[in-house]
């Protein structure tokens, strides 16, 4: 098989010695060489009346490969080894009865290497070359038919990947838009015994397309949705949450661009688990996101305006201070103080006018002020079983009661 030889020179860094040799005394520095290396240096010699030295070099067979005999002052030198292994720099002082030398030595080694490279691969080099040159003619000529991306005209020869904003459903690439600069994890498939739910994540192509898309969530309405019950709030959050999500994407984008989009995030909503939710409110750490934070926090606020508008003042209290909104706490729990003192004020006259009910064989019907619904008030009713609407659950002011019964048998 045929090879082509390539060599590879590269150089060492420089090496640099100062040593000094006292009279009557021979010194050697040694250094490591391959063969084919080439050895350039100079010496500069200090010491004695004439600054001189003997200097020779000798391979690692102890063959002389360079011998500049009596050097006085400075002198250059040069060689190529021809084996691999140490060569030896002597530095003779024998000659000086008293006077030591101070010898600078200075030289770059150079390595030469060679390189086989199959034909086969030269050719390929070749041929990748020429397609190359094709592809850049192609792009020049017929740049103007390839597709490009529509909202920074970058183009290729094989075409270009582009993505959908989330909300605006506009198309961009990888060079216009590197990175998302927000997304949503939703969620594509559900769970099964054996596997994970799967999830993919879409996003949006700048900060005010993102800010929009979750503003519109949290604009949504809410307070039909959570209703008065304490209990389920979460529950009765979550399905909001996803609600809310579905309805900007179904709403707001446009459903040319993004239809497959919007078709899948309806589908998330209807394959939504307490374990895989829809669209995940928790972020890497296990916090909730600023967007789930704002969404539950009105959430708690619609239910507090539920529970005041059904007469729970204390429970509407309640929340409110864990909204911290500590002053609205207040009102209510006083205006609860002062309804009971009124109460109780009014509680004989209650009796009194049920009474005159049952005597005069009255049947009455009274509508509750928070659901509307139809309260019978006979001779069989006590002042306890009017106090709570069994129709909503809603209590019923003992004071508006009574109105209503002097009312009635006047």
């Amino acid at each position: 098989m045929l090879f082509l030889l390539v060599l590879v020179s590269s150089v060492d860094t420089a090496e640099v010695r100062t040593i000094t040799v006292s009279p009557f005394t021979t010194e050697t520095l040694i250094f490591s060489g391959f063969a084919g290396d080439t050895f350039r240096g100079s010496l500069s010699i200090s010491g004695g009346s004439g600054n001189d030295i003997d200097f020779w070099i000798t391979g690692p067979r102890g063959n002389t490969v360079v011998n500049l005999g009596r050097v006085s002052g400075t002198a250059t030198f040069a060689f190529t080894a021809k084996e691999s292994g140490p060569y030896t720099f002597h530095f003779d002082n024998t000659f000086s009865w008293f006077s030591s030398k101070t010898v600078s030595l200075s030289f770059d080694k150079t390595q030469q290497s060679s390189i086989a490279i199959d034909p086969l691969i030269v050719a390929s080099i070749g041929l990748f070359v020429i397609v190359a040159m094709v592809l850049v003619f192609l792009y020049r000529v017929r740049g103007s038919t390839l597709k490009r991306c529509p909202s920074c005209g970058a183009g290729s020869i094989f075409g270009i990947r582009t993505k959908n904003c989330a909300f605006c459903g506009k198309a961009v690439c990888n060079k216009c838009v590197p990175t998302w600069r927000g997304s949503l994890s939703i969620k594509t498939s559900p769970e099964s015994a054996s596997t994970s739910a799967s999830y993919a994540t879409v996003g949006f192509c700048s900060n005010g397309c993102f800010n929009q898309f979750w503003q519109k969530v949290l604009d949504y309405p809410m307070n039909y949705h959570i209703g008065p019950d304490v209990d389920n709030l979460h529950k009765n959050w979550v399905k909001v949450w996803n609600d809310s999500i579905v309805n900007v994407f179904t709403t707001s984008t446009p459903d040319i661009i993004n239809k497959e989009l919007v078709t899948k995030v309806r589908l998330t909503a209807q394959i939504h688990t307490e374990r895989f939710v829809a669209f995940p409110w928790l972020d890497s750490s296990g916090k909730h996101t600023w967007m789930a934070q704002k969404s539950y926090s009105k959430a708690c606020l619609a239910l507090a305006q539920n529970l005041e508008m059904c007469g729970r003042p204390l429970d509407a209290a309640k929340v409110y201070e864990r909204l911290r909104i500590y002053d609205k706490a207040k009102e209510l729990r006083e205006k609860e103080k002062y309804i009971m003192v009124k109460k109780t004020d009014i509680s004989v006259n209650l009796n009194a006018l049920l009474q005159q009910v049952k005597d005069g064989g009255i049947v009455v019907f009274y509508r509750c002020p928070h659901c509307g619904g139809t309260l019978k008030i006979s001779k069989n009713t006590s002042a306890k079983s009017l106090k709570i609407c069994h129709h909503c659950g809603s209590e019923i002011e003992a004071m508006d009661l009574a109105d209503f019964l002097k009312t009635t048998l006047l």
